[in-house]
């Protein structure tokens, strides 16, 4: 019972280690997961981020450059088809945008001209209501970018003020307003789509998300991004879906783990649950056999291997006349335990035996002319009751009938 009882105990251990060790390692994974989601969140948004401000390089360079050239200050006081036509309509090839408006000072409209695929048309109307060029430059932001909703679709926009070179600082006189447009229209998304490497959706303002919100887990990251208008509210916003082929694999990872985990967790249930039913059968099987031993005034006893201690049953103890779970009789009580209604040490009597159990032998021994002891190593080392009997004579013996033979 003592080696099950430490069994049950290395496996109590066992199953301890090893909730602790999955429970750690799923605490790892998911902090594992949750900063490797941040990381490539961040990367895929510092990507879309700087391939959008890529291609719109061409078109600010052009208000930037455009907007601080004589020819240009020239130009809106006198407005010159023929230049316009030399410096203006042939750059749609270099700049790649869509539209461009020149305002004077005041903020009337001086020129136009708009691209409609391979056709350059002029008299382009204004992309925001009139009166809206001046206080679009009245703030701090020198080259404003904005975006406006037009009946060809989403529009990103790009504005400086007019100065002569001369004004290194750009800081004196406003000659005028240079602004140009690049349109979002379906080949400019599945460009922007194919140099991210992702899915984009543009979503008008306020639309509910199309379908299930996106989960991380599946290998995709999600990102929006408003495009604000003139007054800074969003006339639009872009969706964005990125591949994240790493985290898809970590997630698979973590399942087949925790799935390894929760089938270990039930092997070792199941094997628990059999240990303890093995304890309880056996328990009641020893409650069985001191029932029997009992009755038939028997006992028994085991040793276990591993630690190579002794054990008696209940009812040995009480056949010797010994209180139950004490030590045996010492070489000191080994010519008494004979005697009848002698009970060992006092102190470990129990009432409800006589103490006749080996007197009893002692006399069945001696009726058959046999000799019955006991020996011992010493206290606490257990007892060895021996005896011996006389053998019946057979016609071949040649033993004296005056000497008994034994056995």
């Amino acid at each position: 019972m003592r080696a099950t009882g430490n069994k049950t105990k290395l496996i109590g251990l066992l199953a301890t280690a090893l909730v602790v060790g999955l429970a750690f390692l799923l605490y790892d994974d998911f902090n594992y997961l949750g900063t490797l989601q941040k990381e490539r969140m961040a990367e895929k948004e510092t990507l879309f981020d700087q391939v959008v401000a890529m291609r719109s390089d061409p078109i600010r360079h052009l208000v930037m450059d455009y907007s601080f050239w004589d020819d240009m200050v020239k130009f809106v006081y006198a407005p010159d088809p023929l230049w316009a036509e030399v410096n203006i309509d042939s750059s749609f090839a270099s700049y790649r945008y869509s539209a461009l408006w020149i305002y004077r000072a005041d903020g009337t409209l001086a020129y136009s001209v708009q691209r409609d695929g391979t056709r350059i048309g002029h008299g382009a109307p204004s992309p925001a209501p009139e009166g809206w060029i001046k206080p679009l430059f009245a703030g701090k932001e020198e080259f404003p970018r904005f975006f406006v909703a037009t009946p060809q679709g989403v529009m990103e926009l790009h504005g400086a003020v007019i100065h002569s070179p001369r004004d290194g600082d750009r800081r004196g006189k406003r000659h005028g307003f240079l602004v140009a447009g690049v349109l979002w229209d379906d080949a400019s998304l599945a460009e922007l789509a194919r140099l991210t490497r992702s899915t984009l959706t543009l979503r008008p303002p306020g639309a509910p998300p199309a379908g299930a919100p996106p989960d991380p887990r599946n290998g995709v990251i999600t990102f929006a991004r408003p495009l604000a208008g003139i007054d800074g509210k969003p006339v639009a916003t872009v969706v964005v879906r990125m591949a994240a082929p790493d985290i898809r694999q970590l997630v698979r990872e973590m399942d087949n783990n925790a799935l390894i985990g929760t089938a270990l967790m039930a092997v070792l249930a199941i094997l628990v649950v059999f240990v303890l039913v093995s304890r309880q059968r056996l328990k009641n099987a020893n409650a069985n056999l001191d029932a029997a031993q009992q009755t038939a005034q028997m006992g028994s006893w085991q040793r276990e291997f591993e630690s190579g201690d002794t054990s008696w049953s209940e009812n040995l103890y009480r056949i010797f006349g010994l209180a139950a779970k004490e030590t045996v009789p010492g070489p000191e009580q080994l010519d008494q335990i004979f005697d009848e209604f002698y009970r060992g040490d006092a102190a470990r009597h129990e009432l409800g035996r006589p103490g006749l159990g080996l007197a009893i032998c002692r006399r069945i021994v001696a009726n058959h002319q046999g000799r019955i002891w006991a020996e011992s190593a010493g206290k606490g080392k257990g007892t060895t009751i021996r005896f011996t009997l006389p053998r019946a004579l057979t016609e071949t013996d040649t033993i004296s009938d005056k000497e008994p033979a034994y056995v």
